[in-house]
């Protein structure tokens, strides 16, 4: 079951950082994710077993995240 899923991505800082996150979660098949630039806040719907890789591939993508 899916659950709605807000990560703080505090090094987000331009239109370039949106598309590489978008990009990665794209890559993991988390086609539905809304990314706001100025709160720097991804929210995805996903599974919370899901959120470990979701947090790995965006800091392989040097965007370190949490969960809020």
């Amino acid at each position: 079951m899916s659950s709605s899923i807000t990560l703080s991505v505090p090094t987000m800082t331009c239109g370039h950082c949106v598309s590489t996150i978008r990009k990665a979660l794209l890559g993991l098949g988390l086609a539905e994710a809304r990314i706001d630039l100025k709160a720097k806040e991804v929210r995805i719907a996903a599974p919370a077993s899901a959120v470990p890789g979701v947090l790995a591939a965006l800091s392989a993508e040097g965007y370190p995240a949490t969960t809020l």
